[in-house]
């Protein structure tokens, strides 16, 4: 898709049917219909450089063990969201429907996520071959693990219905290539050892759709296509950026499967939170609680509450942080960070 339709083309196919509902303040979401139930899946915004620092410091730590911790959870988040999101596996007989798919996909994609892509699909082998133009953070930091390499892992994992899929990135803007380019298929082909994922942690229950049904806020009004229509993103040829930092939308299981990978080698996720404290406190110039609840409302975490207690003991309360059952489980590692690094200013 050429660079200058990328923005029509997202609000014509995907804002306008309502595939995707981004005018609700607190709520970023995706609509998926099954042929069970319609599934209103909640996503966030978040900082690209999360990721970015993030892999830069655990690579810098724990080296291999980093690489593969970050290359994992982006994997599992691809293959579960593409579960989640009820997207069918390829047939031969549906050849044509496929690819229909698979390039209003990547389209999709390309509004936040990348400015410009080729692909190559070899069926027969299960091969596919992605080529990037200033994809999220691979072109940043020459890494990519998590998005670039895992994530797409996941997706096409899924699509072939092949858990022995594999990525490996071959090209990187990050590391001054002309261009980003990742191989994908099975790993024997590509030269890579398999990654055996579990993937039925994150899954739709009954509770789902009722607990995280949109509601209206009390407070905040600022939804994320407010930001967008109005101009405080800059945004160009699918690079979205507030406050000279790129942004980017992805669901909100991404969250758990890399808070809860990552703390298999850093158990106190302290470098995760960390990274999002300093980024937090970074995009906050002052003492302003009114930005902290809108910023987080736009972005799709809910509507906040903050008072302060008779200590002076700042409290912060959030009814519509988005849900899945593992949130029992859950730290909410970047939610606190982020949260802690932006109320350090107040």
């Amino acid at each position: 898709m050429s660079k200058e339709k990328v923005l029509p083309w997202f609000l014509q196919k995907i804002l306008i049917p309502g595939n995707e509902i981004m005018d609700k303040p607190g709520y970023i979401v995706t609509k998926v219909t099954n042929a069970k139930m319609t599934i209103y899946l909640r996503e966030v915004c978040i900082f690209e450089n999360i990721l970015t620092n993030t892999e830069n410091n655990l690579l810098k730590k724990y080296g291999k063990k980093g690489h593969l911790a970050l290359y994992k959870a982006g994997k599992i988040f691809g293959y579960n969201y593409s579960e989640l999101s009820s997207f069918e596996h390829y047939s031969p007989i549906k050849q044509k429907d496929f690819e229909q798919f698979f390039k209003m996909f990547m389209n999709y994609l390309q509004a936040l996520w990348f400015s410009d892509y080729k692909y190559q699909i070899n069926y027969e082998k299960k091969m596919l071959t992605l080529e990037f133009q200033k994809h999220l953070v691979c072109s940043k930091n020459g890494l990519g693990y998590i998005l670039t390499e895992g994530c797409y892992a996941g997706f096409w994992s899924y699509l072939m219905n092949d858990r022995k899929i594999e990525g490996k990135q071959i090209k990187c803007q990050g590391a001054s290539d002309k261009k980003c380019e990742v191989l994908f298929g099975p790993n024997k082909l590509i030269g890579v050892n398999n990654v055996p994922i579990e993937t039925d942690k994150v899954t739709i229950t009954r509770d789902y759709n009722a607990i995280n049904a949109i509601k209206a806020t009390k407070y905040v009004q600022l939804s994320f296509i407010d930001i967008l229509k109005n101009k405080l993103f800059d945004y160009n040829n699918g690079v979205a950026q507030y406050d000279n930092k790129r942004i980017f939308v992805i669901g909100t299981n991404f969250i758990y499967h890399l808070e809860q990978e990552i703390k298999k080698i850093d158990p106190q996720n302290s470098i995760l939170f960390d990274v999002c404290f300093n980024i937090g406190k970074e995009c906050t110039k002052s003492n302003d609680e009114l930005f902290i609840l809108e910023f987080f409302s736009f972005c799709g975490w809910g509507e906040l509450t903050i008072i302060k207690d008779e200590k002076g003991k700042w409290i912060v309360l959030n009814e519509m942080y988005p849900w899945f059952k593992t949130n029992f489980e859950h730290k909410f590692v970047i939610y606190r960070g982020l949260l802690s690094g932006m109320m350090s200013r107040c």
